[in-house]
This record gives C-alpha cells, structure tokens and sequence, in this order.
C-alpha cells in the first residue's frame, strides 16, 4: 500500500512538473508561441566553442586559436542574468564570474549584453541566440569586438566567433 501511494505521488509530481515547463513559454490565440524574458529562468549549464582571431597587432593576439568554455549561467525571467565560467583560450585557463542583462523577444530570438573584466580591461560581450525546447536549451553566437587597429580600413577586426548552448539544468 505504501509504494502505491509512493508511485501516486511520485507520478503526480512529475505530471506538475512537466505541465510546469510547458508554461514557461506560452501559447498565444493562434496557437504559435509568445516569448518573453520570464521565458528564461533558472540555471542553465553554459557551453560555447570557437575561435580567437585577433589581429597580430591587436594587444589580444596572444589569445589567437581554439576556445572552449564550460559553467552556469543564472537566469531570473526579468532580464537579469549571471554566471561562472571556465575558459581555454589556446591553452590559457581562466575562471571568473560576470553579471549582465538579457533580452527575449516575442518570435524566442535573445540578445545577451554582458561586461566581462579580463586583464584589466572591460570587454562587453553580446551574444544573439534562440530558444529551442520551450526554454529549456538556448543556442548562441557571438562575434567581436570591434576594436580598434583593424586590419582592413574602416572594417571592425573581427576578434572571435563563439557558438554553443545554455541547458536547463
């Protein structure tokens, strides 16, 4: 009787669950989803790779080649975000936290806007993603910064081009 009642309740709780996070990202009139930033709440693992492609007489250079980065990523659905990474830069290892905000926008596309302290310099960071899965994944892209000693007059040295996914946790 016991395990019966234990599987009832178990059960019981997952269908919660699971009509919980169908909610996250509700449907409008016509039926199509309607996002918003309390789409994206909660704690999310951070994954990203590409690569480091600063200009040779940019200060950055030294990072040129593969990166990877590993962490969480803190989501509040008001446009608030936070994480902790770790990241390889051709082999340079780093660990820190950073704060920024996000934006969702109703067809599920994201904008991320993070200011991140490396070396005594302040590096914004803007990220573009989508929400896949209801807001239980999103995938990113970033390219920059624009910095300044670009290799072609009048065109932003392209710096890095990072792409990954945010998984709920």
């Amino acid at each position: 009787m016991r395990r019966t009642t234990l599987l009832t309740c178990i059960s019981l709780v997952s269908i919660a669950f699971g009509a919980l996070m169908f909610l996250r990202v509700p449907l409008t009139n016509a039926g199509q989803r309607s996002y918003s930033n309390s789409c994206l709440w909660g704690t999310y693992a951070s994954q990203l790779t590409g690569t480091m492609v600063f200009p040779s007489t940019s200060p950055m250079a030294f990072l040129n080649g593969p990166y990877c980065l590993t962490g969480t990523v803190d989501l509040d659905g008001q446009g608030n975000a936070q994480g902790t990474v770790y990241e390889n830069y051709n082999g340079l290892l780093l660990n820190y936290s950073w704060t920024g905000t996000y934006q969702v926008n109703v067809d599920g596309t994201v904008k991320l806007s993070a200011n991140i302290n490396l070396f005594g310099q302040a590096f914004p960071l803007v990220m573009f993603g989508v929400i896949c899965d209801g807001g239980k994944q999103v995938r990113l892209t970033a390219i920059g910064p624009a910095m300044s000693g670009s290799m072609i007059p009048g065109v932003p040295n392209l710096g890095f081009v990072i792409t990954g996914s945010w998984i709920l946790q």
